[in-house]
């Protein structure tokens, strides 16, 4: 039976026929066992997908451009007495939860920008 080595985070660090590395705990998992280190995270019960830090960071500022380019929306609206579409309300919530989560799929898509409001 192979091991699977996690970090304190219970996130996958490598697997196989090895020995214990201090640093990781070692899991017993079949000896088919191929998940790719790095992308898997045990819970103590189950494995799941773990998206890296660096990926998530990096999909967090592309949210927080999306949102900075989106003020300029809402400064027209201001500027031309219309209100903020509700779309555009939700847009800019969606961005901001992404913004502010700790972790979350860094592979889907940013929430699509709506049509520009009429008269702005």
């Amino acid at each position: 039976m192979k091991n699977a080595f996690i970090n304190a985070q219970g996130v996958l660090t490598a697997w196989g026929f090895m020995e214990q590395n201090d640093a990781d705990m070692a899991i017993p998992v079949p000896d088919d066992f191929s998940l790719q280190p790095g992308a898997w995270r045990w819970d103590g019960a189950q494995w799941t997908a773990y998206f890296a830090p660096l990926a998530w960071t990096a999909y967090q500022a592309q949210a927080r451009a999306a949102l900075d380019v989106s003020d300029v929306t809402i400064l027209r609206c201001a500027e031309n007495g219309v209100a903020v579409p509700a779309a555009w309300a939700s847009y800019r919530k969606a961005l901001r939860a992404i913004i502010s989560a700790q972790a979350g799929d860094s592979t889907q898509s940013l929430p699509l920008r709506p049509e520009y409001p009429a008269g702005t």
